[in-house]
């Protein structure tokens, strides 16, 4: 027999099906062995993609929340959104200087609240009617307890409405 040049020193002799089996085991196991550990690693590799994409997901999502914020907040309009249960659910310093009130009271209130009288008037009817419709519309309003006249834009939103208003009552 030719050994290319080196005679084998070790050979493996089965004597038995049983010896035959086990060594197939043996393979058979590494294979497997060898195979998970591949999984795992690749599975561990897509995990800390699947969470590096997260995190810069969630980085470009604060950055544009801000840059949003920064916008709404620096508009000369007051502005506020308001849910489908009637409650602010964001109001922009114009709008807490126009209500006179404050962010926090503003946030846990419903525009009912803040606007009671107005259940029974046009205010009450065009905010109704904007999101029953949801179309857009623009209209002037008296606040009697404020004494002020305001010129509101309502525009309809996915969970609510959005105003747009301010004082021409001077």
């Amino acid at each position: 027999i030719n050994y290319f040049f080196f005679e084998p020193t070790h050979t493996i002799k089965l004597n038995t099906q049983s010896q035959a089996i086990q060594l197939a085991v043996f393979f058979i196991e590494g294979i497997l062995i060898s195979v998970l550990s591949e999984s795992m690693h690749y599975a561990f590799r897509s995990s800390e993609k699947r969470q590096e994409e997260v995190q810069r997901i969630q980085a470009n999502l604060n950055k544009s929340h801000r840059r949003i914020s920064s916008i709404l907040e620096s508009i000369s309009d007051a502005f506020v959104t308001i849910n489908k249960n009637w409650h602010f659910t964001y109001v922009n310093p114009q709008a807490v200087r126009l209500l006179n009130s404050t962010k926090t009271k503003l946030l846990s209130s419903t525009c009912w609240e803040v606007f009671s009288e107005s259940q029974d008037s046009r205010f009450y009817r065009k905010l109704t009617e904007v999101v029953r419709t949801q179309k857009p519309t623009i209209f002037e309003y008296y606040f009697q307890p404020k004494k002020i006249w305001y010129e509101m834009h309502v525009y309809p939103a996915e969970n609510g409405i959005t105003l747009y208003f301010n004082d021409i009552s001077r």
